[in-house]
């Protein structure tokens, strides 16, 4: 009985590694009861593309390869490639087809992309499907090195580089200067010493560098500075302000276009010679009056320049000059002892009293003037009533 069980689970387990087996083969073998699609593809090469190579539609595993034929006969695509697909693909007339390298170490496999959809669906039961497949690099390398043209160039570039390691061996050249003469050798010291002092004083706080990069204040200044930039700048995207308004409000926009236009439409009357300005700048006539003005002050100036006349004496001539600064401080000294009522004028202006006084005199000579216009009949009288007893 323990040997029957013995022998019932070792088969049991036999079994159950058969079944694991057949069905990791199926997986890895894309083994499916159901046909799948295939899809016939024409190369000019296979580059190495062997069965079972995988398929990918836009980085998607899709299929694999399932056959790898030559055919001969005219024609660049002889190389046919059967894919089998895990479902049905719809390509378009901008499709593409290409081998491809699957990594550095080697291995090949398809990459197809299907194409836009506004392209037109492309049947390729009607027309033959035709894939690219292009060199490697270092197919590309031996195709760019094996053309006869190639190698002339690639022999010049040779030449050339031998040429000018000779030439900075010898000390021809800046290269060869630089690496043979002393002077540059001692100019690229200094320039480092003077590099290093430049970074020491700046560590030290010393100069404009040191002290953008050790003051607080200067920091601070250029914080405030950005903040302010960024405010403007959050402003003008807000919508705040002239600069905004002239960014964003189209009515500005308009008016300042506008503007423009008017300017340009004043521009366009001057240059055609209309209005005052027009004349000025189109008119000869005007312009000759307008050079005639010029020439006249330009020969005032120079009258004033060379002391002729009484305006000119009274800039060069330093006598004169000191008798006016006389009167004015004459004129200067009177009007200050008016305001401060010095003098017979200044009591005038500022003494009440004395102000008063001339009020009742002036009075008095208004009445003697009265009076005596009143008793200027009767004095005729007596002058004529004494001359008849004379």
């Amino acid at each position: 009985m323990i040997r029957f069980k013995q022998d019932a689970i070792l088969g049991l387990v036999f079994f159950g590694g058969l079944v694991l087996l057949l069905l990791a083969t199926a997986l890895l073998s894309n083994f499916s009861l159901t046909p799948r699609p295939e899809l016939d593809v024409r190369f000019p090469r296979a580059q190495n593309l062997s069965v079972g190579d995988p398929v990918f539609v836009l980085g998607t595993r899709f299929g694999s390869v399932k056959a790898v034929e030559y055919e001969p006969g005219p024609g660049a695509n002889r190389i046919k490639v059967v894919l089998v697909l895990e479902q049905g693909l719809t390509l378009w007339k901008d499709h593409t087809i290409k081998i491809t390298d699957s990594s550095l170490l080697g291995g090949k496999m398809i990459v197809i992309d299907p194409g836009s959809t506004d392209q037109g669906v492309f049947d390729p039961t009607r027309e033959r499907v035709i894939g690219k497949a292009p060199l490697g690099p270092l197919e590309a390398l031996g195709e760019m090195f094996a053309g006869e043209n190639n190698q002339e160039s690639l022999q010049s570039l040779l030449s050339g580089l031998a040429t000018l390691v000779q030439d900075t061996r010898s000390g021809k050249g800046s290269i060869g200067k630089l690496f043979t003469e002393t002077t540059l050798h001692d100019e690229a010291l200094g320039f480092v010493e003077d590099l290093r002092t430049v970074l020491r004083e700046a560590r030290e706080g010393r100069g404009t560098v040191g002290q953008l990069l050790s003051n607080d204040k200067l920091y601070r200044d250029a914080e405030s500075t950005f903040e302010s930039l960024r405010d403007i700048s959050r402003k003008a995207n807000e919508g705040d302000g002239t600069v905004a308004r002239l960014i964003n409000d189209k009515s500005m926009a308009d008016d300042l276009r506008s503007s423009i236009g008017d300017l340009r439409a004043v521009i366009e009357k001057v240059r055609s010679g209309e209005g005052a300005l027009g004349k000025i700048i189109g008119d000869p006539d005007i312009a000759r009056e307008l050079e005639g003005i010029v020439q006249n002050i330009s020969n005032a100036s120079g009258a004033l320049n060379s002391g002729k006349g009484v305006l000119p004496a009274l800039l060069h001539d330093q006598k004169l000059r000191g008798g006016i600064d006389s009167i004015i401080t004459n004129i200067s000294t009177l009007t200050r002892d008016l305001r401060e009522g010095r003098g017979t004028l200044g009591r005038l202006l500022r003494d009440d009293r004395l102000i008063n006084d001339l009020e009742k005199v002036v009075r008095q000579v208004m009445r003697g003037i009265e009076d005596a216009r009143e008793a200027a009949p009767i004095s005729t009288f007596f002058s004529l009533f004494a001359g008849s007893f004379n």
